[in-house]
């Protein structure tokens, strides 16, 4: 698995705030868990461990970091 972690932030727009988790689909060799499903489990605990607002998951499939993994990969 790969995570990497980010901490957001606009100093200037306090409308952009919460938690997100960011995957590209892409299956495990072992067929246990792809990256939507590691997003999932990984935002279903990040907000309420850092008392932000739930933003969900998000599809992206350019991101360099979870484009060029070669096993399942979020952004969190």
């Amino acid at each position: 698995l790969f995570i990497s972690i980010h901490c957001n932030g606009m100093e200037n727009d306090a409308s952009c705030n919460g938690s997100e988790t960011l995957y590209k689909s892409k299956k495990s060799e072992t067929g246990k868990i792809d990256s939507k499903r590691l997003a999932e489990i990984i935002q279903s605990e990040l907000p309420g461990a850092l008392g932000t607002k739930d933003n969900g998951i998000i599809y992206r499939k350019r991101l360099a970091v979870l484009v060029l993994t070669k096993m399942p990969a979020v952004i969190a």
